[in-house]
């Protein structure tokens, strides 16, 4: 299968890399200069030329409001936005790239012989949108804003770099506290982008406001907060411009996934993410848009409340798993989900293809709540030694498919079983609230559909099941700190010993499916719907939900 293959090739180019990242740069196959020459000095860009007529505008229909705008917080929906207000040091390149890695404001970059020295040679010639220079200084600036942040929201993927130094204008070197991936590292969706020194020391209430400022081809131009995001473009970024591009994006805010259908039916958007699965045939045939169907390292799980009475009883949490219908969910998804194996998804270099696989069994889960002290003594539903019955509280988002069609379909064979499963749709900012508060005031289970901040397995099993003082996106309230240790220690390897580390990362799973503090449920595909007259549309993976508006052309 096409998904298959690409995995194979994806991974192999993967583990080289990584292991070349022990001792030299990035590899280059193709002839030409090596990525440990310094950079060539960089043509400036040619005038841009005035926009012609209307303003090209293009309509994007976000899934969810926007949580955080500030760049060293934002861990949620913002990274379709920010990811064109801002641009990285270094991007991963889509699948059938020649190369995986490719230059973003640092045109080449080299690690130490173990990975703790990162040198990094920046572009010239690029300002920020507020006129402010790209130099080193901005990159030094840049990580004392993430390091401001303490590990909260995505800031934590800088964890190992203990110091970024300004060698001259147009160099930077980063040393670790241990060795690191720098090179992967920064090419993260979230936490990678470079902000205007003016900006970095603002507060995370400024940048909410939708202010900031980055280097990348569109910037703010307005904000209303919870319906529409409106980006202009900025008229001196460094690649230039031509007339069949865009020159504004708004950002519709539309949670209601009808709604959404109707308008891109309609011809009211340009661009639709997370098709209703048995609805994709339907946009197919309208000769206004076209599909695009493809892999991605995206995942949905229900997170099972650990702290709290009764899913912090392993049993209880195993014969969950049993009691739900995932062929139904893969059947009913038509070609766009598959179930999971383990807390890595089955793209990811780190996937455990060998860890244990839950599968609807309701006589297992029966047995296995008899076990926890589950029964039914008298015919009305299985009750605890108190005579209460197995209530368990479910939040979801109302407005998501890959979270409102698990949930229908689970209610009633968890019934079955005698699980009374009280689900509460929301919208994923509230349902999020209501998620990190005391874990005994919280749900029994919520439910969290991820996506990588780059592309690591350390990404999915440190957020979500790493020990937490505060939850925050482990809401399930999962701590083992000998599971820690394990991943903690895989990280550190994966700059130089990624065999090794992937292992390690496999023991992890392992340990996750034997305790159970949530259940895996699919692996999805991305998928879109865009109008017919954009060309440029290459899905990349690794930035889910991004949409590099300024690859795009258009015949408007």
């Amino acid at each position: 299968m096409q998904r298959k293959v690409w995995f194979v090739v994806s991974v192999v180019v993967l583990v080289s890399l990584l292991v070349a990242a022990c001792g030299a740069p990035a590899p280059t196959e193709e002839p030409g200069p090596a990525a440990t020459e310094p950079p060539a000095a960089t043509k400036a860009p040619e005038p841009t030329p005035e926009p012609s007529g209307e303003p090209k505008v293009l309509s994007y229909l976000m899934w969810q409001q926007f949580i955080d705008l500030d760049p060293a917080l934002a861990f949620s929906s913002e990274h379709p936005a920010l990811n064109l207000i801002y641009e990285n040091l270094i991007y991963m390149n889509p699948p059938g790239a020649a190369e995986l890695l490719g230059p973003g404001l640092a045109t080449s970059w080299e690690a130490n012989e173990d990975s703790t020295e990162w040198t990094f040679h920046l572009r010239e010639g690029v300002t920020f949108q507020d006129g402010e220079p790209f130099n080193a200084d901005a990159v030094e600036a840049t990580f004392e804003h993430y390091w401001a942040a303490e590990g909260a929201g995505c800031s934590w993927i800088w964890g190992a770099v203990e110091d970024v130094e300004v060698v001259d204008e147009f160099t930077v070197k980063m040393t670790c506290s241990y060795p690191a991936a720098l090179d992967i590292i920064a090419t993260s969706s979230y936490c990678g982008e470079i902000i205007s020194p003016a900006d970095t020391a603002q507060p995370k209430e400024w940048f909410d406001a939708a202010q900031g400022n980055g280097t990348g081809p569109y910037m703010y131009e307005s904000y209303d907060k919870g319906a529409r995001l409106i980006l202009t473009r900025f008229d001196d970024y460094w690649k230039g411009w031509s007339d069949n591009q865009f020159d504004k994006v708004v950002f519709e805010i539309v949670e209601d996934v009808p709604q959404r259908q109707q308008m891109i039916e309609a011809g009211e958007a340009d661009i639709a993410r997370g098709l209703v699965p048995d609805k994709i045939e339907q946009l197919r045939a309208i000769p206004s848009l076209k599909v695009y169907i493809d892999p991605s390292y995206m995942h949905m799980q229900y997170l099972l409340n650990n702290e709290k009475a009764p899913t912090n009883d392993p049993l209880v949490r195993q014969a969950l798993a049993y009691s739900f219908p995932y062929d139904d969910l893969v059947t009913r998804g038509q070609g766009l989900f598959t179930q999971s194996r383990g807390a890595v998804p089955a793209a990811m270099w780190g996937h455990c293809e060998d860890c244990f696989q839950y599968s609807y069994d309701p006589v297992k889960a029966g047995e296995l709540l008899d076990q926890a002290g589950w029964v039914d003594t008298d015919g009305d539903g299985i009750r605890d030694k108190d005579g209460e019955p197995l209530h368990l509280l479910l939040t979801y988002t109302a407005d998501a498919v890959g979270h409102s069609w698990p949930t229908e379909l689970w209610v009633y064979p968890a019934g079955e079983i005698g699980i009374e499963l009280e689900t509460q749709g929301m919208t994923y900012s509230a349902m999020w609230e209501y998620s990190k508060q005391d874990p005994q005031m919280a749900q029994h289970i919520t439910i969290q559909q991820w996506w990588p901040t780059y592309v690591t397995p350390f990404d999915p099993l440190f957020s979500m099941y790493h020990c937490e003082e505060e939850p925050f996106l482990n809401t399930g309230y999962y701590c083992n700190p000998d599971y820690d240790a394990i991943i903690d220690e895989a990280d550190q390897l994966t700059g130089t010993d990624i065999e090794t580390a992937e292992r390690m990362f496999e023991e992890a799973q392992e340990i996750l499916v034997e305790e159970s503090p949530a259940i895996w449920v699919m692996d999805m595909a991305e998928s879109f719907a865009i109008s017919a007259d954009i060309d440029g549309f290459v899905n990349n993976p690794a930035y889910p939900g991004v949409v590099f508006i300024y690859d795009l052309t258009t015949t408007r």
